[in-house]
């Protein structure tokens, strides 16, 4: 069970799972069609929303969507349709990614791969607490899961002492990269340029704000250096050395990615962070925030540089340091594409989750 893309994590899992499963059928529920499809509890969710939430949550995309997802009456719709549904077959397992919902059914094996808990984003400076109620829903999804599978160590400590979830029944399986380098060894970047790429979808949400001043601060000293903005198509003007590339496909990215010499997202709340990963994926070093799940992958000072959130001081530090030494972007870049090699693709982290279900399963 899934809702919508989670950040291309679905569309990787899918095919690996099935594929670690052969002797069984993969019965796929995406949670928006289905409710796309039944208008009733689709209206009568809206409503809710503004009850529990307020009209207000209507003047904002990307509120509305959060808080859709968080009501009372969504949680038990989707758990009674799973319900209905799974009752009708017989199966082995279920498993869902992401932890907003609550597709468990009784006497069959569940399981959840998640990239966060409401309680781990605490740290992050914008954090707003859901209400109580919606943290007690939350609490189910965990406790129904026969096991959880965790991108990272901070999901799976939050789930430990923020949760009370035994150890046991969690296991940090990590994620993979969603851009992939062309060809089976693709080049190295060009490390003598001075190059450094933004890539998000949300420009403020992800520190496009605090890159820009620091850029335009280190750019005194470095009159060479470019800023390269993917994903979004910011209104900042047109300061010198900025290029703004706006929505791009997997391959125009990892095109971007491979023309710099410098990743560089100072995200306000990240959840994963898969974005890093690909860069480590293309050989580039890696300035990031200190934060959530990103001190799993980026060791400071050996294959990037973590500053705090908000920070532009420290970022401008971190470009400074990196834009004058085109070895150190070398050492870095590759310490990070060995990391991915070893630790962070797809392969292995669903090979974790097939073989924690054989465990319960056969």
């Amino acid at each position: 069970m899934t809702v919508r893309e989670f950040s291309g994590t679905n569309a990787r899992v899918r095919p690996l799972l099935e594929a670690g499963f052969p002797e069984l059928e993969c019965d796929h529920v995406d949670i928006p069609t289905w409710v796309r499809r039944d208008r009733r509890v689709l209206a009568t969710n809206l409503l809710r929303v503004a009850t529990e939430y307020g009209p207000a949550q209507f003047l904002d995309r990307r509120e509305l969507w959060g808080t859709f997802w968080r009501t009372d009456y969504m949680f038990r719709a989707v758990r009674q349709a799973m319900c209905a549904r799974i009752a009708s077959r017989g199966y082995a397992f279920t498993l869902q990614t992401q932890s907003i919902f609550d597709a468990s059914v009784p006497g069959v094996p569940h399981f959840v791969y998640t990239d966060n808990t409401e309680l781990a984003g605490s740290e992050s400076p914008d954090f707003r607490a859901s209400p109580e109620r919606w943290r007690r829903r939350e609490r189910e999804i965990y406790e129904h899961a026969t096991m959880i599978f965790t991108m990272s160590t901070n999901v799976s400590r939050s789930l430990s002492e923020q949760y009370g979830i035994a150890p046991d029944r969690i296991r940090c399986v990590g994620a993979g990269s969603n851009v992939d380098p062309a060809g089976a060894n693709p080049p190295a970047p060009d490390y003598a340029s001075q190059g450094i790429v933004f890539v998000g979808r949300e420009w403020e949400f992800k520190g496009g704000p605090e890159l820009l001043a620091a850029f335009e601060a280190v750019r005194e000293r470095h009159p060479a250096a470019t800023l390269t903005i993917v994903g979004c198509s910011p209104e900042i003007g047109s300061p010198k050395g900025v290029i703004v590339r706006g929505w791009c496909s997997h391959a125009e990215v990892s095109a971007e990615l491979s023309k710099a010499s410098i990743f560089c997202l100072p995200t306000r709340r990240e959840a994963f962070g898969i974005a890093f990963i690909e860069a480590f994926a293309h050989g580039l070093p890696v300035i990031a925030p200190s934060l959530g799940a990103i001190p799993d992958f980026v060791e400071d000072g050996t294959s990037g540089y973590l500053t705090p959130p908000g920070d532009v001081a420290a970022l401008t530090e971190a470009l400074d340091l990196l834009l004058g030494d085109a070895e150190r972007r070398h050492r870095f870049g590759e310490h990070g594409r060995r990391l991915v090699e070893q630790r962070y693709t797809w392969p292995h982290a669903v090979g974790e989750i097939v073989a924690g279900i054989r465990e319960v399963i056969v």
